[in-house]
């Protein structure tokens, strides 16, 4: 779907509707349709997804640009190997990022520290951007092939709790924040029908 202007209201534009099949489960519909998307989107074109799609998911989709929402106990790996211990096996994995603090089982997971971090004006309100860079999925071992991404968490005062946008795109925080809002108008299609 693509998003279109008339006047200040934006609209979308229907490009693809798919069927499900007969005894076909809703994982195996959500794979089909980004299997469909990564045919369908033009190679200078965006898929936008909401938190209920992995970049594991997308990425084996085969989706060129992707930007989707995380969940705010996202975790990912740096791609590179951190300092070999004196001891034990080596380490095959980089380390974990967590963009948010959240707790798992009781114990508290501190939030890592971003590798960058800017402010700008958004609609009148001063936004707080952080960012963390090549980035791998958390089931990935290091390795140079790896698809890499970033995550971007937006604290707007406008809202209570932060968001978290995670992206391939070599863009701006503020494009990463436009081009996120361009997806609300696909809310209206279900809705309607």
């Amino acid at each position: 779907m693509n998003v279109g202007r008339v006047g200040n209201i934006r609209i979308p534009l229907l490009r693809l509707i798919l069927r499900a099949e007969k005894g076909i489960n809703q994982k195996g519909l959500l794979h089909r349709l980004l299997e469909a998307a990564a045919h369908t989107l033009m190679p200078d074109k965006v898929l936008i997804l909401d938190a209920g799609v992995s970049v594991a998911e997308v990425q084996e989709a085969g989706v060129r640009w992707y930007l989707i929402r995380g969940r705010e106990n996202c975790t990912a790996r740096r791609n590179q190997l951190p300092p070999r211990k004196k001891r034990g096996h080596p380490p095959e994995y980089g380390e974990p990022v967590r963009p948010l603090a959240h707790r798992y089982r009781d114990r508290p997971l501190p939030a890592t520290p971003p590798d960058e971090e800017r402010t700008f004006v958004y609609q009148g309100r001063e936004v707080r951007a952080q960012g963390y860079h090549g980035l791998v999925r958390s089931d990935q071992k290091v390795s140079a092939d790896n698809a890499t991404f970033s995550i971007w968490v937006f604290r707007d005062p406008a809202y209570r709790k932060p968001l978290v946008l995670i992206t391939n795109l070599p863009v701006s925080p503020e494009a990463v924040l436009c081009l996120y809002r361009e997806r609300w108008p696909v809310e209206q299609v279900p809705l309607v029908a």
